[in-house]
């Protein structure tokens, strides 16, 4: 009997011994695995967004069809009279700062005026979306030539701006500012149709830090932008967020 206990004894210890290596090498996976999420995360936060996330709070608002725009002009007046905020509106949840949202930003097809793009090729396509006035300053998003959009702007919509990668891909030799184009539309007929390009600005993350695309982006007047159900708020603010979320 005492060979047969001894050998079951042993089988305990060494299947023991077995155990405390998987608990030992499980706990160093875990530990290097934590390692590299922490890696990770301290790259992406050391990468600039190209806008200051600080002290803004982010909101997605269903839009009904029927009401787009006496909806955003309504709500944007609403926004502005929060007590110690300042507030913009997008047509569309650039940053993916608000949760549930996975898809990137719409793509859109792009014609200029003087298109030097051989007919064997499909025309190039950038990000954008539709913003108010005040987006830029909310964001802090950082002007580099020209100007942003102003309040004469949202009547005529002829104006768009642009960001750095925009102007590199496409302007490499010459000044973005003033070149005209079209957006999702084919060469119109009358000339004043023609958008024109009256600012570039810094380039910003939209789909994400870890977003290495490269895509150019163009900025549009919100009321020149068609929704696709939603449009997204952004509040800045030094209030703390619990009282203003009840307020927006």
């Amino acid at each position: 009997a005492h060979p047969r206990g001894g050998s079951a004894t042993r089988r305990v210890r060494v299947i023991s011994d077995v155990l405390v290596v998987l608990q030992v090498a499980f706990a160093l996976m875990l530990l290097t695995g934590a390692g590299l999420l922490i890696r990770s995360f301290a790259n992406v936060i050391a990468v600039s967004p190209g806008f200051d996330p600080r002290n803004i709070i982010a909101a997605r608002i269903g839009v009904p069809a029927d009401k787009e725009k006496s909806f955003t002009t309504r709500l944007d007046a609403a926004l502005r009279d929060i007590p110690g905020v300042t507030a913009s509106l997008a047509s569309s949840t650039p940053f993916l700062l608000v949760g549930g949202y996975t898809s990137s930003m719409p793509l859109g097809a792009v014609t200029f005026r003087d298109n030097r793009i051989p007919s064997t090729q499909s025309q190039p396509s950038v990000y954008y979306c539709g913003v108010t006035p005040s987006y830029r300053e909310v964001m802090r998003i950082p002007l580099r030539q020209g100007r942003w959009f102003n309040d004469a702007d949202l009547e005529t919509g002829r104006a768009v701006v642009v960001d750095e990668g925009f102007a590199r891909r496409f302007f490499p030799q010459r000044n973005a500012l003033g070149q005209r184009l079209v957006l999702n539309h084919g060469a119109p007929t009358k000339d004043a149709d023609w958008l024109e390009i009256v600012g570039i600005v810094g380039d910003v993350s939209h789909n994400g830090v870890d977003d290495d695309s490269g895509q150019p982006f163009l900025y549009q007047q919100i009321s020149q932008v068609h929704f696709y159900g939603t449009m997204s708020v952004f509040l800045r603010t030094a209030r703390s967020p619990s009282e203003i979320v009840p307020l927006l």
